[in-house]
């Protein structure tokens, strides 16, 4: 009896070690595939990240190369042993692997777009339907599990456009419009960007038939159009804010006072730098010369209208208290900044608490080199193909009238910025 009964025993024993090791060997089975999934979806995930990242970097310089950009970087990567396929997607359909769109940085959401598009969408995947296929497992399949659908998504985003900086840059936070075109007049940058720090829905504006021409519109809100006007460049609403550039330039100091100087009639005068609290005008037809230097103006400021001329070569003008400039006559007028120096490249420069709005209106003849600083005005523009400047910065703008403004930037003060790169997703 006693040994029938140890054979009963252990065959019990069998049984239940038998069960235990099935059990086991289906832990380590599943440990085994949970663990290789997990390595298979980081693969995949540096696979999506570096493919979003090229084709950011490709959409800046050129938009119809994004998809063959992303698809090469990508099949640089190698997931569960092999190469990570894309599949292109030449209508950029929003369940496509690679997608162009616009990503906004303070909603944080992307929208499906080919127009003036700032980001790209990249899903990497081993699943049924993808040239990847599901990824197969070790040991599922003796539990009735052969495969599992993994993917992973990135989105970058690009911004400054094609590398060039902020040739027009408007600083008001909140500004609707911050900026405004009405009629048929056109602004243009040449080699630089417009960028528009107000976070409004319609912090740009384009009414009539106006053009706005540059690398790019990179706008923290966004913008609307009425009526037949045009943005040429690529744009980027949801962009980041611009800080200041010229936020460390300090204020000159300029304390001979040289009195007030009102020209009119066919007056003309030939001027020194210095402090002119009660501003500089030129109502007539004569001619005004300002020597090189720096010229502290207060009162008005700097008001040119009739058809006299003006000349400033190497010349800052500074706008303190509540002065501004108003160039609104018919005649010629050239401004050259200094050309070293502390203020080197900037002809005028408005103090930063100084609101009071300024005017410039030309008709051709009209032409302002350096940078023109207005970091608290609103500054109404009218021209007819003046140059203002190699950058202009100011608090909001307006541009009316059927003319155009030139802005020729060059660097302003400070060399471009690079177009930045980088993943919000």
């Amino acid at each position: 009896m006693k040994t029938k009964t140890r054979r009963h025993e252990r065959g019990i024993a069998l049984i239940w070690t038998a069960i235990f090791l099935t059990v086991f060997i289906g832990f380590v089975g599943l440990s085994t595939d949970i663990g290789y999934s997990l390595l298979v979806a980081g693969q995949l995930q540096t696979a999506a990240d570096a493919a979003a990242l090229a084709g950011a970097q490709t959409l800046a310089q050129n938009q119809a190369g994004v998809g063959a950009e992303a698809i090469l970087i990508a099949g640089f990567n190698k997931a569960a042993g092999q190469a990570v396929i894309l599949t292109a997607n030449n209508n950029n359909s929003a369940a496509g692997d690679i997608v162009l769109g616009t990503f906004n940085t303070t909603t944080r959401v992307f929208t499906p777009t080919t127009t003036g598009p700032n980001a790209v969408k990249v899903v990497a995947a081993f699943a049924t339907g993808t040239p990847n296929g599901p990824l197969g497992l070790f040991f599922g399949p003796a539990f009735g599990v052969n495969n599992v659908n993994i993917s992973r998504t990135a989105i970058a985003i690009t911004q400054a456009g094609a590398g060039g900086g902020a040739g027009f840059l408007l600083l008001s936070p909140n500004g609707s419009p911050a900026l405004s075109l009405t009629g048929n007049g056109n602004i243009t940058v040449q080699g630089g960007n417009i960028v528009v720090d107000s976070s409004a829905t319609q912090a740009v504006t384009l009414t009539g038939n106006g053009n706005i021409t540059a690398t790019s519109l990179d706008v923290v809100g966004s913008y609307k159009t009425v009526g037949n006007g045009t943005i040429n460049g690529s744009i980027d609403t949801g962009a980041p804010a611009q800080s200041d550039p010229q936020a460390s330039l300090p204020p000159p100091t300029v304390t001979n006072n040289l009195g007030t100087v009102s020209l009119t009639g066919n007056q003309s005068a030939t001027l020194n730098p210095g402090y002119y609290p009660g501003g500089i005008s030129l109502t007539g037809n004569g001619s005004l010369t300002l020597n090189p230097g720096i010229y502290n103006l207060g009162g008005p400021g700097l008001r040119i209208t009739g058809n006299g001329s003006v000349t400033a070569n190497g010349v800052m003008l500074y706008l303190s208290g509540t002065a501004g400039i108003s160039l609104t006559g018919n005649g010629t007028v050239n401004i050259t900044p200094p050309t070293s120096g502390t203020y080197n490249a900037m002809a005028i420069y408005q103090d930063r608490s100084n609101s009071t709005a300024d005017s410039l209106t030309g008709n051709g003849s009209l032409h302002i080199d350096g940078v023109i600083y207005l970091p608290a005005a609103a500054v109404s523009l009218t021209g007819n193909g003046d140059t203002l400047g190699s950058e202009l910065i100011a608090y909001t703008a307006r541009l009316t009238g059927n003319g155009g403004i030139n802005i020729n930037y060059a660097g302003g003060t400070k060399p471009p910025t690079a177009g930045s790169t980088y993943l919000v997703q």
